[in-house]
Protein backbone atom coordinates (compact mmCIF):
# COMPACT_ATOMS: atom_id res chain seq x y z
CA UNK A 1 0.00 0.00 0.00
CA UNK A 2 2.92 2.33 0.62
CA UNK A 3 3.95 2.04 -3.05
CA UNK A 4 0.43 3.05 -4.03
CA UNK A 5 0.43 6.05 -1.71
CA UNK A 6 3.83 7.20 -3.01
CA UNK A 7 2.74 6.84 -6.63
CA UNK A 8 -0.58 8.66 -6.08
CA UNK A 9 1.25 11.59 -4.45
CA UNK A 10 3.87 11.56 -7.22
CA UNK A 11 1.18 11.63 -9.91
CA UNK A 12 -0.71 14.45 -8.19
CA UNK A 13 2.41 16.57 -7.81
CA UNK A 14 3.30 16.02 -11.45
CA UNK A 15 -0.19 16.77 -12.79
CA UNK A 16 -0.63 19.82 -10.55
CA UNK A 17 2.89 20.99 -11.43
CA UNK A 18 4.09 21.05 -7.83
CA UNK A 19 7.58 20.18 -6.63
CA UNK A 20 7.94 16.38 -6.65
CA UNK A 21 8.67 16.27 -2.94
CA UNK A 22 5.81 18.56 -1.84
CA UNK A 23 3.63 16.80 0.72
CA UNK A 24 -0.04 16.46 -0.11
CA UNK A 25 -2.56 15.86 2.65
CA UNK A 26 -4.17 12.54 1.72
CA UNK A 27 -7.52 13.70 3.07
CA UNK A 28 -7.61 16.83 0.86
CA UNK A 29 -10.47 17.01 -1.62
CA UNK A 30 -9.13 16.33 -5.11
CA UNK A 31 -11.20 19.01 -6.79
CA UNK A 32 -12.07 21.60 -4.13
CA UNK A 33 -8.75 21.75 -2.26
CA UNK A 34 -6.17 20.48 -4.72
CA UNK A 35 -7.73 22.00 -7.85
CA UNK A 36 -7.74 18.80 -9.91
CA UNK A 37 -9.84 18.98 -13.08
CA UNK A 38 -11.76 16.10 -14.61
CA UNK A 39 -9.13 15.87 -17.35
CA UNK A 40 -6.39 15.75 -14.68
CA UNK A 41 -8.26 12.89 -13.02
CA UNK A 42 -8.42 10.94 -16.30
CA UNK A 43 -4.69 11.43 -16.86
CA UNK A 44 -3.85 10.41 -13.30
CA UNK A 45 -6.10 7.34 -13.38
CA UNK A 46 -4.68 6.26 -16.74
CA UNK A 47 -1.13 6.55 -15.40
CA UNK A 48 -1.98 4.72 -12.18
CA UNK A 49 -3.76 1.94 -14.08
CA UNK A 50 -0.61 1.44 -16.14
CA UNK A 51 1.60 1.46 -13.04
CA UNK A 52 -0.52 -1.05 -11.12
CA UNK A 53 -1.70 -3.19 -14.06
CA UNK A 54 -5.37 -2.35 -13.65
CA UNK A 55 -7.59 -2.35 -16.73
CA UNK A 56 -8.95 1.19 -16.88
CA UNK A 57 -12.22 -0.16 -18.24
CA UNK A 58 -12.64 -2.41 -15.21
CA UNK A 59 -13.27 0.70 -13.09
CA UNK A 60 -16.96 1.38 -12.72
CA UNK A 61 -18.69 4.72 -12.75
CA UNK A 62 -19.32 4.21 -9.03
CA UNK A 63 -15.58 3.68 -8.48
CA UNK A 64 -14.77 6.96 -10.20
CA UNK A 65 -17.56 9.00 -8.60
CA UNK A 66 -16.36 7.88 -5.16
CA UNK A 67 -12.91 9.45 -5.68
CA UNK A 68 -12.94 12.55 -3.52
CA UNK A 69 -9.47 12.45 -1.95
CA UNK A 70 -6.06 10.86 -2.46
CA UNK A 71 -7.09 8.36 0.24
CA UNK A 72 -9.95 7.21 -1.98
CA UNK A 73 -7.57 6.70 -4.92
CA UNK A 74 -5.15 4.79 -2.69
CA UNK A 75 -7.97 2.56 -1.41
CA UNK A 76 -9.23 1.89 -4.93
CA UNK A 77 -5.81 0.76 -6.19
CA UNK A 78 -5.17 -1.19 -3.00
CA UNK A 79 -8.32 -3.14 -3.77
CA UNK A 80 -7.99 -3.51 -7.55
CA UNK A 81 -4.28 -3.14 -8.16
CA UNK A 82 -1.74 -5.80 -8.91
CA UNK A 83 0.72 -6.74 -6.21
CA UNK A 84 3.40 -6.29 -8.85
CA UNK A 85 4.39 -2.62 -9.01
CA UNK A 86 5.74 -1.49 -12.39
CA UNK A 87 7.20 1.86 -11.25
Amino acid sequence: MQDIEIEVHKQLNQILQRPHDERIDSSSHLFNHLGLTSLNLVVMMTNLCEQFKVDLFSLTEADLVALASPLDVIALFSEKGSLEYVG
